[in-house]
């Protein structure tokens, strides 16, 4: 069994950190615990290669500064699976990312592993190994941790580490190792982890129920205000206001306090607490001029004659991934296939290997220089 290293001691991190700096990758994870919380608190990091893995409490450590240079090594790659979340918790210690970067998950489904894969699912699959989940709900923040519990935090980047050597291999082999370059390039941008307190309205559930560009604006005004209080007393956004509420006041404004108070599920402690913010943020929407107030994305309402278009290229992209052993989804979204077949070039399929795979096959069809026909085997391109 691979031995397992824990540190909670600045002078054996900075030591490590020097030994590890020589290697050309490394396996990466995270533990860490947000349900009280809007930032997550990072608990524990785990770093790892096939030889050997190591649990840094970082809680115990008040200078990681030599954690975060080694995750700032250009020359090594920083292996992770489903990397966003820990990449959000390093973008909000350093605001900096771990760069370059491979995340096995993305490189699975090039290898028909499926879209999304879970890490569990993916080390047994390329290993045959079953982990252990006996440690799924554990509170990373309580001290000490026993020996199976940082069994199981160092099993994520052990068995991660194999997996990349395998996965590696299985890419080098189909010629595929290039492909995902721009994928991980574009997992690397900050801007897909930096808060955005203006543009958060996008995600409220039920937004749909509102209809007027005054609701959306009362919304947008809420939701910024509840983004901004949720981080600065880095609470849980739904602690400090419900979407539900969000949506009742930009249907039904309340006046005063007293309006307010009435609006379900709105505490009166939260009343007391927030009342003139958020009374204060539904006027300040209402004196918007119409002009500067968001609007809902337009749904693109397709004619007959392109659904059936897109009902062909949908075909087509099946078609392309059942041929090359990657899922659908890997490749392309209808909705991407929808912006190609209108000719939109934001499309992943007009771009890198989606382009050479699938979207180049949809284009030649489109302009009418291939044809396809059904088969008692599937489709002849041709």
């Amino acid at each position: 069994m691979q031995e397992v290293q824990f540190i909670d001691q600045s002078a054996v991190l900075a030591q490590i950190c020097q030994d590890w700096a020589k290697k050309p990758w490394l396996a990466l994870d995270t533990e860490f615990i947000r349900e009280k919380t809007y930032y997550p608190q990072l608990c524990l990091v785990q770093i790892g290669d096939t030889d050997q893995a190591v649990c840094i409490d970082t809680l115990a450590i008040e200078d990681l500064s030599p954690l975060w240079e080694l995750l700032g090594q250009t020359h090594m790659l920083k292996v992770l699976h489903s990397a966003s979340q820990d990449l959000e918790i390093f973008w909000h210690q350093t605001g900096q990312l771990p760069s370059p970067l491979f995340d096995t998950q993305i490189a699975a489904s090039l290898m028909g592993l499926g879209d999304q894969i879970s890490y569990a699912k993916l080390v047994d699959s390329l290993l045959n190994v079953q982990l252990d989940k006996s440690h799924t709900r554990t509170d990373w923040a309580k001290r000490p941790l026993d020996q199976g519990q940082l069994r199981y935090a160092a099993d994520d980047v052990i068995y991660l580490a194999r997996a990349y050597e395998r996965l590696h291999d299985q890419l080098a082999r189909a010629g595929r190792l290039d492909w995902l370059s721009e994928d991980f390039i574009a997992l690397a941008h900050g801007k897909n982890y930096a808060p955005a307190p203006e543009a958060v309205w996008q995600r409220l559930k039920n937004l749909s129920q509102l209809r007027s560009r005054g609701e959306l604006a009362i919304a947008q005004m809420l939701s910024a205000w509840r983004e901004k209080t949720a981080m600065q007393a880095n609470r849980p956004r739904r602690w400090i206001l419900a979407d539900e509420i969000i949506i009742d006041c930009a249907r039904r404004p309340p006046k005063n306090s007293q309006a307010l108070a009435q609006i379900r599920g709105l505490k009166p402690e939260q009343v007391e607490r927030h009342g003139a913010a958020i009374l204060a943020a539904i006027s300040e929407a209402q004196a918007m001029p119409e002009q500067a107030r968001p609007r809902l994305p337009e749904r693109r309402h397709l004619t007959p004659a392109q659904e059936s278009k897109v009902d062909v290229a949908m075909a087509l992209l099946r078609h392309q991934a059942e041929h090359h052993g990657i899922s659908t989804a890997g490749i392309a979204s209808r909705k991407d296939v929808e912006q190609w077949v209108l000719g939109d070039a934001q499309s992943r399929l007009g771009h890198g290997w989606r382009h050479a795979l699938a979207g180049s096959t949809i284009e030649q069809w489109l302009n009418g220089e291939t044809s396809v026909r059904s088969t008692p085997t599937g489709l002849l391109i041709g």
